[in-house]
């Protein structure tokens, strides 16, 4: 059997993936790991039982649903295939169970089918497992492109310059639009001319639409939920709709790392970091949201399930700093050298105290892969905004340039994990 990759999902919408959006030096940069909530703890739990037996997709499914009964670690590696013109999966599931008895390993391989594998990873919706697993497959996101692309240069560096080699031509090829351009030259106006009030919707009807309102006056999301006013069906096509996500997905990246270089610039801004200055407790508590929300990367970066502001220990730490901040009131003094630290050890206390840890106890071996790290960047920006607010009061350019940052996730950029239509 020959290894087989599928081109990446979306390649012809997709810019090529992007370095610049991960430390390529840290191994755990591009890990994909994820968490099952156990029922159970280590001194009551013991290994459980099979309930489907053989290397078929079923007895996958199965054997990932029982590392939910007792702690444990598992490492699932999976490689793609040509058989008799078939792709076919590979998969082996290592386990290491940790109970009070003692820790038992076992090692289990499959061989999945190429449509019913992957049939039954998209029937199972809302698992972070199975989402996971199929980004990694489809190669939908950068993380997934260069996770992949990192093990097949562990196994051949040379298969892996070939494979970079042989999509470099076929990404972004297609052409993306907002969805009132594409509604204005997709639908068939009545008359000939797009300035009628009318037009032919793919339902058949004949319904009420206006090119001039759509480009110049209606929002993104009205041009995109826009719908027959005889039957309520959509405008756009689904296909239609899944172009629009990608233009959506594309403005996102865009706004993500010109705001990556702007963060950049406001540290080199500051020209003092043991300079002092006030903050008062509202100013705190509305920078750490507000800067929570430019940490979010966009879907076609990262996948939902690691992106770190989705994280429960995300909303452990904002309510730390809620409970911590409410019943103050007034200001006190900081400096862009002692606030980080400061507020990046409270926060790892809030963490540890929520998984019942003892200072001697390693926090990180709880914490997602890279949680760390995200967290201290969390809080140096948030002093960082803080800083350059107290000392450009008056300074009209920073101040546009620090709202710029902020803002953006209003109705017309919002990417696909905030869409209503599906």
């Amino acid at each position: 059997m020959n290894y087989y990759l599928e081109d990446p999902a979306n390649i012809q919408y997709r810019e090529q993936p992007a370095t610049k959006a991960f430390d390529m030096n840290d191994p755990d940069a591009l890990v994909y790991a994820t968490r099952l909530e156990t029922f159970g703890d280590m001194s009551s739990a013991n290994i459980p039982e099979y309930h489907v037996y053989g290397q078929s997709a079923s007895a996958l499914v199965d054997s990932i649903e029982r590392l939910a009964s007792a702690p444990g670690i598992s490492k699932l590696r999976l490689v793609a295939g040509r058989k008799k013109g078939h792709t076919v999966y590979l998969a082996r599931l290592t386990t290491k169970w940790i109970t009070a008895a003692h820790e038992d390993g076992e090692v289990r391989d499959f061989v999945l089918g190429d449509s019913s594998w992957i049939s039954i990873l998209e029937q199972r919706d809302g698992d972070s497992w199975a989402e996971l697993l199929l980004d990694l497959v489809r190669r939908s996101s950068d993380r997934a492109y260069f996770h992949v692309l990192r093990q097949l240069r562990a196994h051949n560096a040379s298969l892996a310059i070939a494979e970079d080699g042989r999509l470099a031509m076929q990404w972004n090829t297609a052409t993306l639009s907002s969805p009132n351009q594409l509604l204005v030259d997709s639908l068939p106006w009545l008359s000939g001319s797009s300035h009628e009030s009318s037009a032919i919707f793919p339902c058949g009807h004949k319904s009420h639409a206006n090119a001039f309102y759509l480009l110049h006056h209606a929002t993104e999301v009205e041009a995109a939920e826009l719908a027959c006013t005889t039957c309520g069906h959509y405008a756009l096509t689904d296909s239609q709709y899944h172009r629009v996500k990608m233009w959506w997905d594309r403005c996102e990246r865009a706004k993500f790392f010109l705001d990556t270089k702007c963060w950049a610039g406001l540290e080199n801004s500051i020209l003092d970091p043991q300079n002092r200055f006030q903050v008062t407790y509202d100013e705190l508590t509305t920078t750490i949201e507000e800067v929570l929300s430019t940490l979010e990367t966009p879907e076609s970066i990262d996948p939902f399930g690691l992106c770190p502001t989705t994280y429960e220990e995300t909303a452990t730490v904002q309510l730390h700093f809620y409970n911590m901040t409410r019943d103050e009131t007034g200001s006190f003094g900081v400096s862009l050298e002692d606030g980080p630290p400061t507020f990046f050890t409270s926060a790892i206390n809030s963490l540890r105290c929520a998984c019942y840890l003892e200072l001697e106890d390693d926090l990180d071996a709880v914490l997602p892969v890279g949680y760390l790290c995200f967290l201290r960047r969390w809080m140096e920006r948030v002093f960082v905004l803080l800083a350059t607010r107290a000392q450009a009061k008056d300074n009209e350019l920073v101040e546009s340039l620090v709202e710029m940052m902020l803002s953006g996730k209003d109705e017309d950029q919002k990417g696909s994990r905030k869409r209503g239509r599906q």
